[in-house]
């Protein structure tokens, strides 16, 4: 299957409701279901209901939710089915593992193969697990800061924590998802409403910059498993 990757990249942050309560609950990626709905609103702006109803012809347009990447380097969710065989004494190993989110692409078609990779410690930084050394910085990071919210009858106010992801731009990381068009119109007019989303961003925010973002294509991956 022909996929294309697109690369979003967050200069200000972003901030999307995860599961939980309050705005200090915030996923580290967007859902593709968020992301979609997202694009088709952008699409109404420019073209109106016609141009929502090409994207939600059924078939038109396959998403992907967005997932991490870290220069050339992919990353997708460790499936929960996979979890390495570690003896019980390597305690610090296995904690490590445990905190795993995201596998590097070459680890995650190892694990869709029936392949356990080779566990390596030096491999392994906080949620990430890389197919070679990892960076010596953080991929990413949450900042939750503190807020004031204003009663509009008493005009009391009550302090609330607000959390937003940054990704490191040193190390060009940033989300990416993939994409399936049904034909070249298609998906210039996806491509279109979501150079239109990336002025406008995406999440909570939006008018202090949070989640707008900067895009570009990836090039096509001839699989279901990743994008580059």
């Amino acid at each position: 299957m022909n996929l294309l990757g697109y690369r979003l990249q967050f200069p200000n942050g972003l901030h999307v409701a995860a599961e939980g309560f309050g705005e200090e609950s915030v996923s580290p990626t967007v859902p593709s279901d968020t992301l979609f709905s997202a694009v088709c609103v952008s699409a109404f702006w420019l073209y109106g209901a016609e141009g929502v109803e090409r994207l939600l012809k059924p078939g038109a347009v396959r998403l992907s939710s967005t997932f991490p990447f870290v220069g050339t380097e992919y990353f997708f969710p460790r499936p929960l089915s996979f979890f390495p065989k570690i003896p019980n004494e390597q305690y610090e190993l296995l904690k490590r593992i445990k905190k795993v989110r995201y596998l590097s692409r070459t680890l995650f078609e190892q694990v869709l193969e029936g392949t356990q990779p080779e566990i390596r410690s030096d491999q392994i930084r906080g949620l990430f697990w890389f197919a070679g050394p990892p960076p010596d910085e953080p991929v990413m990071q949450t900042e939750v800061r503190p807020r004031v919210a204003l009663d509009r009858v008493t005009q009391a106010s009550e302090i609330y924590h607000f959390a937003e992801v940054h990704f490191n731009p040193r190390l060009d990381a940033g989300l990416f998802f993939l994409a399936q068009f049904e034909d070249p119109k298609v998906q210039q007019l996806f491509e279109s409403a979501l150079a239109l989303l990336a002025d406008e961003g995406i999440g909570a925010d939006r008018t202090m910059g949070k989640g707008w973002f900067r895009w570009g294509t990836g090039g096509a991956y001839n699989s279901g498993a990743g994008g580059h």
